[in-house]
């Protein structure tokens, strides 16, 4: 038994509060146009997914559906929030049921390897969405059934837009410029941005303050701040002559 056709897309999709029943359709690509940009619940299932034992699952869990709505409508900076099973389907909220395939298997996503691997809440790095919408992180956290196995991980995803744009638009001065860098010190926001910056990054991290570089050939002022919730670092920029003519006019106050 194949968990497709009518299971493919099991779904409530949620509007001005008002819940509609979209079980009963089939979710043809003309007719999951209809729902593109809404918050869809949609179950997935991975192609080699145990049909029964994942429909017996799913069921159990009830009204997953509200509680995934529930935290994308209360959470502004969430793109996505997912519940994704051992047993080889996920459970998914999203505004893009459109671009999906008949089969996702949540066992070998990045995000879910992680959170099983590390048994405890974790933050991926970014990653370029899977649905072609940007630069993405997700939280993800393990649970487990009564006997201490595991049984799947649950996450929430965001796209970074937002983010980036506030990285890009931090003024630093004329010449200067900000952007993100993961624990290992890479560049991560922007993702076009590879600054020849001869300065010990892991230093940089770990000391803190500000120290002087030379970047693309320039002498400049560096300097960063940890981010509280993420192992990652904003870095801003500016060069020395300008940091070097702003403090001598200051000086002439």
């Amino acid at each position: 038994m194949p968990l497709c056709g009518e299971f493919e897309y099991a779904v409530m999709s949620k509007t001005n509060n008002v819940f509609i029943d979209l079980s009963e359709l089939k979710m043809t690509p003309e007719l999951s146009r209809v729902f593109e940009g809404l918050m869809t619940v949609q179950f997935l299932p991975a192609e080699n997914a145990d049909a029964e034992a994942a429909l017996r699952e799913a069921a159990v869990m009830g009204n997953i559906q509200n509680l995934l709505l529930g935290i994308i409508n209360h959470n502004i900076s969430a793109t996505t929030d997912y519940i994704g099973s051992e047993l080889g389907y996920i459970i998914i909220v999203d505004d893009v049921p459109d671009r999906k395939e008949a089969y996702f298997d949540p066992r070998a996503r990045p995000w879910y390897q992680l959170a099983a691997e590390n048994g405890a809440l974790s933050w991926t790095d970014v990653y370029p969405d899977a649905y072609s919408r940007g630069l993405a992180i997700t939280c993800a956290k393990p649970y487990y059934d009564v006997t201490g196995r595991l049984a799947g991980v649950a996450g929430i995803g965001t796209v970074l837009d937002e983010l980036t744009e506030i990285v890009l638009d931090t003024a630093v001065g004329e010449t200067g410029y900000a952007f993100m860098v993961n624990a290992s010190g890479e560049v991560i926001i922007p993702d076009d941005l590879s600054p020849d910056i001869s300065v010990n990054m892991e230093r940089l991290l770990n000391g803190g303050g500000v120290d002087r570089v030379s970047i693309n050939g320039k002498e400049s002022f560096i300097a960063h701040a940890a981010l509280k919730s993420l192992s990652w670092s904003l870095i801003t920029v500016i060069e020395a002559e300008e940091a070097a003519a702003s403090a001598q006019s200051l000086s002439n106050v």
